[in-house]
């Protein structure tokens, strides 16, 4: 079994059956309830979003994930910030989204939304 968790979100891979997955989500909500508190389970998934990655568990790739319609936006290369910020930002965001696909095309899929932004904050990178 393997698992990550970040603040309010978790996820676990495991090698368990649909049917003892599905009994171990009931029986942690049950412990959840018991406590008073809340906590939502997908079970059973093979594409998953956590956090800002895509994970497909079927062809086994990953790409970066935004939630729909939000568009990144980054600081204009003109503003008052200290030169090695400014300078940095293309410079990481391309890192980002190289660490973010799992290939080459999938890069090539993501890329133009960050190009765009980059460019209306006046970037040529």
């Amino acid at each position: 079994m393997v698992s990550a968790v970040y603040r309010d979100d978790g996820i676990i891979l495991s090698n368990l059956n649909r049917q003892q997955t599905e009994q171990i989500k009931k029986r942690i909500c049950e412990i959840f309830r018991g406590l008073g508190l809340k906590i939502t389970i997908s079970a059973n998934k093979k594409v998953i979003d956590f956090l800002d990655v895509t994970l497909n568990l079927e062809n086994e790739t990953y790409k970066e994930y935004r939630k729909p319609n939000d568009n990144p936006k980054y600081v204009h290369r003109l503003s008052n910030h200290p030169p090695a910020i400014i300078r940095n930002i293309p410079k990481n965001v391309n890192r980002r989204l190289n660490v973010l696909s799992c290939n080459e095309a999938v890069f090539d899929e993501c890329k133009p939304k960050y190009q765009d932004a980059l460019r209306a904050s006046g970037y040529d990178y």
